[in-house]
């Protein structure tokens, strides 16, 4: 059990790839012996694509100017570090699980492995299925947990002067 998200991308400034991928695999866990048992997905791992991007056009880092200071000589300089941001590309680098299951996690780690299984399961089951809505905006959200299909009549297009 598990299932594949595809982007594609037209040619672009940004990146070489024209698809980048994100993997979801897992099992399918049973509840009860006795009728009646219920079935549920578990994820056991995903895994994103690596993206190729062109030189200085990842937009998960930003080089930010810091100001240092050495100790011995009281001397000031100014060095450029990477600052990791937050970017939609960040879900093709998702969080791992440790090889060994023993191990005790975090519980911002287990939040953000619940989290990125999360946001997958809502491109599968809510994005993709309704693609034209939202790229058409027809889908209005009513808060943060459901969605709503409102149809919108058809409006003429804006008058582009030129």
């Amino acid at each position: 059990m598990g299932f594949i998200l595809e982007f594609r991308f037209a040619p672009n400034n940004f990146f070489s790839n024209e698809v980048l991928t994100k993997e979801y695999s897992g099992s399918v866990n049973k509840v009860g012996t006795s009728p009646p048992s219920f079935d549920f997905p578990v994820i056991n791992n995903s895994k994103g694509c690596a993206i190729n991007w062109f030189p200085g056009m990842d937009p998960s880092y930003r080089m930010v100017n810091m100001q240092q200071t050495n100790q011995a000589t009281k001397l000031n300089r100014v060095i450029a570090k990477p600052v990791k941001m937050k970017t939609f590309f960040n879900f093709f680098s998702p969080p791992t699980l440790p090889e060994d299951a023993r191990v005790d996690l975090k519980p911002e780690y287990l939040a953000s492995i619940t989290r990125d299984y999360e946001i997958g399961l809502y491109f599968r089951e809510e994005v993709i299925p309704n693609a034209y809505l939202f790229f058409t905006a027809q889908i209005v959200e009513k808060d943060d947990n459901f969605v709503d299909v409102q149809i919108l009549p058809d409006r003429p297009a804006p008058l582009h002067p030129h």
